[in-house]
């Protein structure tokens, strides 16, 4: 049986640990392009609501 690995990061405010079969560079890699993903949505979405805030 394969064993499984444990990767812990924090995510926004949330601390998550992740249970894979995965190395941890790959997770490493999972947790930097969900970390870009997460600021450039909250980046987008406050400069949404600030235009239909000035609207």
């Amino acid at each position: 049986m394969e064993s499984k690995n444990r990767y812990k990061f924090v995510f926004g405010e949330k601390s998550l640990t992740l249970t894979t079969d995965k190395d941890n560079l790959f997770m490493e890699e999972v947790e930097r392009v969900a970390k870009e993903k997460y600021n450039t949505i909250k980046e987008n979405y406050h400069k949404l609501t600030m235009k239909l805030w000035l609207f």
